[in-house]
């Protein structure tokens, strides 16, 4: 049976893994006294670190109970801006460069003010690892 620790991970983390073909917390930790992980990146080699135990996990930030901006206490909705961008070029006639490309991004924001907020660590998403 092939076992496979890496389905623990992020994305990005678990394909540097397996690019070195690691895939078991028993290959992470040799990995990481042996050095090999030096080129992943600080986030990727946290991460790893975090799943075998030798950091402590994310402590996740807590949302307040008011908003930091107004000091409303009516709560925050979540915000999902879906953009849809399409590039073209021009030569005599309209023509089209680039297909189409969908982009979404969601926000918590204030009911009362309308202010963004952050989003609570570890579920903010973003550039990982």
């Amino acid at each position: 049976m092939n076992h496979d620790d890496t389905v623990f991970l992020s994305t990005r983390t678990r394909n540097q893994l397996l690019i070195r073909n690691i895939r078991t917390m028993a290959q992470m930790q040799t990995a990481i006294e042996s050095d090999q992980l030096r080129d992943v990146g600080p986030k990727a080699l946290a991460e790893v670190r975090r799943l075998l135990g030798l950091d402590p996990p994310l402590v996740p930030e807590v949302i307040g109970s008011t908003c930091p901006r107004c000091g409303g206490d009516s709560g925050y909705r979540v915000s999902v801006q879906l953009a849809q961008v399409r590039e073209y070029g021009w030569r005599g006639d309209l023509i089209q460069v680039s297909a189409e490309q969908l982009k979404t991004e969601s926000q918590l924001v204030c009911r009362d003010c309308d202010h963004r907020l952050a989003l609570p660590l570890p579920h903010r998403r973003g550039d990982s690892a």
